[in-house]
């Protein structure tokens, strides 16, 4: 084999890697501050709610990076108007035949604003 084509060869092996690395990165979750604001404390309810990627091969990540943020504002849904304190996150990873799943589980509570 030519100097060049193990030059290319080594190039494209590169490249390859990097772009499946750069496929993988994922966002950060910013949960804002909320403003204090009177809340009826006896009233309070736990709310909970999933999220899930996939990793198929290992390499191929489907809805892996925004998973977070995702399960984040579903759980903001499901209560609103309500002041949203002590939010959790667990993260649970399963194997699949294919791939790997990714799941992050939110749990928070949620008070009624005072009137």
């Amino acid at each position: 084999m030519t100097r060049m084509w193990k030059n290319a060869i080594r190039d494209g092996m590169l490249s390859l890697g990097l772009l499946v690395l750069a496929s993988c990165t994922g966002r950060p979750l910013h949960v804002p501050t909320p403003d204090r604001t009177a809340y009826d404390a006896t009233r309070g309810r736990v709310v909970t709610q999933r999220a899930c990627g996939f990793m198929l091969g290992g390499v191929i990540p489907i809805g892996m990076n925004d998973r977070y943020q995702r399960g984040y504002d579903a759980l903001i849904k499901q209560v609103p108007g309500e002041y949203v304190t002590d939010v959790k996150v667990r993260e649970v990873l399963r194997y699949a035949f294919v791939g790997w799943r990714y799941c992050a589980f939110f749990e928070a509570m949620a008070y009624p604003k005072s009137l």
